[in-house]
């Protein structure tokens, strides 16, 4: 597949004062490299929630699904697709 999803581990919760809620940041990173054959529930990156450049918590970025790893055949065909849609 050209895309699968991701999802994360479960919910973040904090308490915070009222007047931080809106200054609250969130920055994603994925692994730079993914090999196949990938597991569902696999971390592939991290969200980070900041306040003030101060980190308030973090949570896994999960495969939603797994991907199987491609074959020969499986390359010629995707390169074939491409080569005719293109």
């Amino acid at each position: 597949k050209k895309d699968t999803l991701a999802t994360h581990a479960n919910t973040f919760y904090t308490v915070l004062p009222k007047a931080e809620i809106s200054s609250v940041e969130k920055q994603i990173s994925y692994v730079e490299s993914v090999s196949t054959p990938l597991s569902e529930g696999a971390e592939v990156g991290t969200i980070t929630y900041l306040i003030s450049g101060e980190v308030i918590g973090t949570m896994p970025i999960l495969a939603s699904e797994s991907v199987e790893k491609l074959g020969f055949w499986g390359l010629v065909g995707r390169m074939m697709k491409i080569f005719l849609l293109s």
